[in-house]
């Protein structure tokens, strides 16, 4: 077995800014190499490492706790290129507690785990393999689920998980036992989770009956025998869904026993009683169906009146149109998000369109709508504030005194700045705005705030980040800060590694779609043409804008890039040039049967398939050839296609379209004309 072949990677300690604090700073890092098997058919071992270069072959002891390595020195043994990745060795930490992992796979051909996938708690990001969920915890130990064809495993000990930070939550670590024993345990055995929510019965279960089935049985009490063996009957027409569902509501129980139940479970036979009737016993103990999906023949709680919204006298009683707080960008009455990766200004960005719209300046050429602003800032405290501060006042050239009087800063950074948590009431789980969150809304009708700027979400938002409903809950509530004066909110985020690289295209954000569906506007910031470019990612209240090209001045601002129009005419070019380039040469190695992964962590991605290449030009970096693919997509050049690989599995290629080869003719015919 040799090692396999993979390029030095140009690792960056800032790409790592999404993990959680409480494992960027314990000392439970390691690394590892990925080695071939021997059998083609099979995947490749990742063989751990220690960040010295030893081979780590025992694990939980004390000799091996002392040669676990701190992030920034795995990182840095990762810089040299022998090896693959990073990795934390979950295991006990000698104080009572564990570090502890669940493990997902194969989430593209089991629709059920695909489901739960979205309810793991702890922190959470995407496998190396781009098609299983890693969740990382910390706290009580639990029995070991091993691998099996569930795609469920679940250790607190002798194992170590890569670390990928890519599509990371933004939750620290949390025990993960309870979830572990009351939602995995009765689905891991070797038959494995069905790979559709349709059951054997033809019942066709829907995620949101899922979700108020559950809601619906923590207000029935498991330790009722003859409801708790009436409510197994009815879920089991759902075959693993409703054993999922009885199990885990059957942990209420005292006398609850996993193997016990689970036998109890496969006793029971489908019956005339169906789950519709689990939602009758709930509500006859004063449960509330106040779900988005309602059963056949179930009632929902009465809700507030919606609005009725008149159209016939429109173009009598004109409608105003739209308002913002900054020009086109950030609309007013609502939430804009503005996420980037750690590192590339946008707290900076934020703290200038404060002072702007407080002053009344324009904001990178925009006009603003003067009123107070308010920064919550709480992952900067006031030394760094004040600096930043000093220098923007300096570079716009306004009487800091002045701009007090309609800017407040908050610093959040001693206490918790949480505005949004979970809660649980009566055992059903919800989402609530926090004491915190009271306290902001009495600064903002106080001063009469018209801008209100959150930095960050991953510290204000102390909720499943993937679970749509609480998301939607968060986004609501910040908006309903502002309403009545109709200002506006501008939340920051950061995102995961992939994005900050330019590889999601469209997709400046973490988690669940809820953050880009519940915001108006969206904005990404990423670092590009040796600057920083902001682009506008969704507008729901008019055309994007264009993007905006930022650069760092000497003082350490961000400023609108000058006005070059030649020089930036020049760089189009190369651009252009470039890219025209690249895609020839992804169709040569097309027409040849060697195939190019749009995935970038793939063995054959574009950089590492196009370096052997004579035309390939000098001086394209990893990150200028990912920018250049996605733009090439954008504009319709290059599309991903799919293709059985060797062993049958669906894969993906690059491709070029017809628009794509039509402008290589060109571009080469004119090149032609121009040396003839």
């Amino acid at each position: 077995m040799t090692a396999a072949s993979t390029a030095p990677l140009q690792w960056n300690p800032e790409e790592f800014d999404t993990l959680p604090d409480a494992m960027r700073n314990a000392r439970r890092w390691m690394v590892w190499k990925l080695v071939e098997n021997t059998d083609p058919s099979k995947k490749g071992r990742k063989v751990p490492h220690y960040a010295n270069g030893a081979h780590r072959e025992t694990t939980d002891t004390a000799a091996d706790l002392r040669q676990l390595a701190t992030l920034d020195e795995a990182i840095a043994a990762c810089q040299g290129g022998a090896y693959t990745g990073l990795g934390f060795a979950l295991g006990p930490d000698w104080s009572g507690s564990y570090w502890q992992g669940v493990d997902f796979d194969g989430l593209s051909s089991r629709q059920n785990l695909a489901y739960l996938a979205e309810e793991l708690p702890g922190y959470t990001e995407t496998s190396p393999s781009g098609d299983g969920v890693h969740a990382i915890g910390y706290g009580r130990a639990f029995e070991t689920l091993g691998s099996n064809s569930s795609g469920i495993e679940a250790y607190c000990r002798g194992r170590f998980f890569t670390v990928t930070a890519d599509n990371s939550g933004i939750h620290p670590p949390v025990c993960l036992a309870d979830f572990v024993e009351s939602r995995l345990r009765p689905l891991h055995r070797p038959a494995g989770l069905e790979t559709s929510l349709t059951v054997p019965s033809g019942v066709k279960v829907s995620p949101e009956v899922v979700r108020d089935l559950r809601s619906a049985l923590w207000a029935l009490r498991a330790d009722d025998r003859a409801l708790w063996v009436d409510v197994g009957h009815a879920l089991k027409e759902l075959g693993d869904v409703g054993r999922g569902l009885w199990m885990e509501w059957s942990s209420q129980s005292e006398s609850h026993d996993p193997l016990t139940d689970a036998r109890t479970w496969d006793s029971f036979k489908p019956t005339a009683i169906h789950y519709q009737s689990v939602f009758h016993k709930a509500q006859e103990r004063g449960w509330a169906n106040t779900g988005t999906s309602t059963p056949a023949g179930l009632p929902k709680t009465e809700a507030a009146e919606p609005i009725e919204v008149t159209v016939g006298d429109v173009f009598d009683a004109e409608p105003p149109a739209p308002e913002f707080v900054i020009d086109q960008i950030v609309p007013a009455g609502v939430v804009t998000l503005l996420g980037a990766n750690g590192g590339t200004g946008k707290s900076m960005l934020a703290l200038i369109a404060a002072v702007c719209v407080a002053m009344g300046l324009p904001f990178m050429g925009r006009p603003t709508r003067q009123g107070h602003a308010l920064f919550y800032s709480a992952e900067d405290a006031s030394g760094v504030l004040r600096y930043r501060l000093s220098r923007i006042c300096r570079h716009l050239g306004v009487d800091p005194q002045e701009v007090q009087e309609q800017l407040t800063i908050l610093d959040l950074t001693d206490t918790d700045p949480a505005l949004f948590c979970e809660v649980s009431t009566g055992g059903v789980k919800s989402g609530a705005p926090t004491a915190a969150y009271d306290k902001l809304s009495r600064y903002v009708e106080d001063r009469e705030v018209d801008f209100l700027i959150i930095d960050n979400a991953s510290d204000t938002y102390d909720a499943n980040e993937i679970e749509r409903a609480r998301v939607r809950g968060f986004i609501r509530s910040l908006a309903q800060l502002v309403k009545q004066r109709n200002g506006a909110v501008l939340l920051l985020a950061h995102v995961d590694k992939s994005t900050a690289r330019g590889v999601a295209a469209g997709q400046g954000y973490s988690g669940s779609t809820a953050w880009n569906n519940s915001v108006r506007s969206r904005l990404f910031m990423s670092e590009k043409n040796g600057g920083v470019q902001m682009e506008h990612e969704k507008s729901n209240f008019g055309p994007k804008a264009d993007p905006m090209q930022l650069q760092w001045t000497a003082d350490g601002v961000l400023a609108a890039a000058g006005a070059m129009p030649e020089i930036d005419g020049i760089n189009q070019q190369i651009d252009d040039r470039n890219k025209l380039l690249i895609l020839s040469m992804i169709d040569e190695l097309y027409m040849r049967a060697e195939y190019i992964a749009p995935a970038s962590n793939s063995p054959v991605n574009a950089y590492k398939m196009l370096q052997g290449e004579k035309k390939m030009p000098a001086k394209i970096c990893r990150s200028t050839m990912v920018t250049l693919l996605r733009e090439s997509e954008r504009e319709g050049l290059l599309i991903k296609e799919e293709y059985p690989g060797p062993n049958r599995h669906i894969k993906q290629r690059w491709a070029i379209t017809e628009a794509g080869k039509l402008r290589i003719a060109l571009s080469a015919s004119s090149a032609l004309s121009a040396t003839t």
